[in-house]
Parts: structure tokens; sequence; C-alpha cells
């Protein structure tokens, strides 16, 4: 008998269980799950664990601030307002300034990925350093050069295309490339990012088993 490994963690058959468990990758699922966490925000911003960063905000309170109680989550690219909060371009949650907020609680959904830090190599006259088919980037954590004109580490923008100002960087669209100014010059730099998992949680409970 065949049987997806949803349905079969479903039955919770002892005896079927166990090989479902061996197809799903289960703590990377668990993190997928909602979660609850309250910090202290510095610089306007509540940083969550590199393995736990946000693709979408569920609720968030500040706890301490000029203001504090309910903050309404916007889209990234949008401007903040008093009372409201967003993700920012390396899935932390960012305050309006003015709302001096220090200690906050969000309820947040993590993007899925696998942690990878590797070093590249950039074409100094575009700008672009290209990531491994097998590696494409689902978040940008950090970049930081090594070679080129202005050395150091990379301000992240957000995800999209178009092409970053000097002493900026982002993950090109399609998340195959990382983005560096050529006025910056780059030819080698250390990134940190999110990779797209080689079987997501979705695919591996979909995945069929016999038994």
């Amino acid at each position: 008998m065949t049987r997806s490994v949803l349905f079969t963690l479903d039955e919770t058959n002892p005896n079927k269980v166990d090989p479902a468990l061996h197809e799903l990758p289960l703590g990377r699922a668990m993190n997928l799950l909602p979660k609850f966490y309250r910090g202290t925000v510095t610089a306007h911003v509540l940083t969550l664990p590199d393995g736990s960063k946000a693709s979408a905000i569920l609720s968030a309170f500040a706890t301490i601030g000029t203001v504090v109680g309910y903050f309404t989550p916007i889209v990234a690219s949008a401007a903040l307002a008093t009372t409201q909060c967003k993700i920012t371009p390396t899935g932390d949650i960012l305050f309006l300034a003015a709302d001096a907020v220090t200690e906050a609680e969000v309820v947040y959904v993590t993007v899925e990925g696998e942690l990878i830090t590797r070093t590249i190599q950039v074409v100094a006259g575009t700008g672009v350093g290209a990531l491994p088919s097998t590696d494409v980037g689902v978040l940008l954590l950090s970049a930081t050069v090594t070679a080129g004109t202005t050395l150091g580490a990379k301000t992240v923008l957000v995800r999209t295309a178009g092409a970053p100002a000097t002493t900026e960087v982002r993950l090109a669209a399609n998340g195959d490339n990382i983005l560096f100014a050529v006025a910056d010059a780059v030819t080698l730099a250390t990134v940190t990012y999110l990779r797209v998992p080689a079987r997501t949680v979705d695919a591996a409970l979909r995945t069929q088993i016999s038994y």
C-alpha cells in the first residue's frame, strides 16, 4: 500500500509513523510553525535568530517605548508610520524610530531555508555574483566584500530587481545572484543567506511511501 507522508502521519499508526518520519525533516517542519518571540529592540530593530527569520508577521506588541501596544504589520517595501512595523530585508522586525520601541513581542512565520555561508566571485563590471544553481537563495542575511574598491560589510536591501547603490547589496529577484554596486568594483565577497531547500517540507509531506 502506498500513502503520502502527510496521510500516514495523520493515521498515527505506530507501525507506519517510523518510515514517514524518515522522509520528513522534522526539525525544519517544526520551525515553520508560527512562533512567539520577545526581545530587546536595538536601533529600532528586533533581531530574530538566524535560523528563524520572519517571512510574515502575524502580530506585534510593543512592551516598552514611547508608543506601546499592538502594532500593525505592513509590507516590507512600504514606509513606516506610527504604530506600524515591517520585516527588514534580512528578516528581522523594524519599528518606526519616532515610536522609540525598546522591547517587543511578535508572533510570526519563519522563512523556510537552509543557512549557508560561502565565498563568491563577483564580476566587477556588472556587480553580479552568481550562486550555484543548487543553492539558490531566498533571504540574504549579510555580505562582506573581501576584494574590491570598497571593502567590508554591505547594507542589505529588499530582494528585488535593480542595481544597488554603493555600499549596498541585494539578493536578485530570482534568487540566483547577489547584486553589488558596479561602483564598488567587487570581485570577491563572503555571503550568508538562506537557500531554497533541495526538498521543502511540503514536498516531503507529499512524498509517497510504501508499507
